[in-house]
């Protein structure tokens, strides 16, 4: 049977066959096992290699198992975590999220929110306390950062003492000049905001890199603490994961 022999009943439905009278159970179920055949179809790809246990598996990457397309998605390497057993490794995917991943220079685009609390925001301490946004790739990788938003979502009050956001890599977070992205008055705000960090660190040196390999990414009030305070924080990252 292919997906053309899939009967109707009354429905007129070129190029599908309408039957115009009850169908006997034996014609149900041909249908429905056509619909999860073609299913199946959707969801395999021979250019796609099969899991093995044997190999460790970066964010990004793309496996057949049990008849399915899985992604990698934890943020650090994996080996021997079976597909469909621990969805912060594998999570299924379909031919068509293949064909519609966008792609740079052979490297999938990625896309991350991070919601951040008010009771989060209120613990950080200078460059004592950080919120990490994406974990670490593993080694012999590294996050290049593409574009960011933060988006505050102001409920009745202002954030006061420290008012602006540091993101950069985790490790060198406290070191002056290493921030990547500035928000200026990025807490501040008194009404429901979406801006998108400016690039700070124009200048690259052996003290102050722009890209940390195998470092997490995070967020700091590295001017101070904030205080009072009531509204949450999205931000949005693009970005993508790649080999040294």
């Amino acid at each position: 049977m292919s997906k053309e022999d899939i009967l109707l009943r009354e429905t007129i439905n070129p190029p599908l066959t309408t039957k115009g009278s009850q169908f006997l159970f034996s014609e149900l179920d041909a249908n429905w096992i056509e619909v999860y055949n073609q299913f199946v179809l959707l969801s395999q790809s021979s250019q796609v290699a099969a899991y093995s246990a044997a190999i460790t598996y970066s964010t990004g990457e793309y496996v057949s198992y049990s008849s399915q397309l899985w992604k990698m998605v934890s943020g650090t390497p994996q080996i021997n975590i079976t597909p469909g057993t621990d969805p912060t490794v594998w999570i299924e995917v379909y031919a068509s999220d293949l064909v519609q991943a966008p792609v740079i220079g052979g490297a999938t685009i990625l896309t991350k929110e991070v919601t951040i609390t008010t009771a989060e925001i209120l613990t950080l301490n200078g460059s004592t306390t950080i919120i990490e946004l994406i974990p670490s790739p593993g080694a012999g990788k590294y996050i290049d950062l593409i574009h960011i938003t933060n988006n505050l979502v102001f409920n009745s009050v202002y954030y006061q003492g420290s008012t602006s956001l540091s993101l950069g890599y985790s490790t060198i977070l406290s070191i002056p000049g290493t921030t990547l992205w500035q928000l200026s008055q990025g807490l501040g705000a008194e009404v429901t905001q979406i801006r998108p960090y400016i690039l700070a660190n124009t200048v690259y040196s052996s003290t102050n890199p722009y890209i940390v390999a195998a470092d997490s990414v995070s967020v700091a009030a590295v001017g101070g603490s904030p205080t009072l305070g009531d509204s949450d924080i999205k931000i949005n990252l693009v970005y993508q994961i790649l080999d040294l």
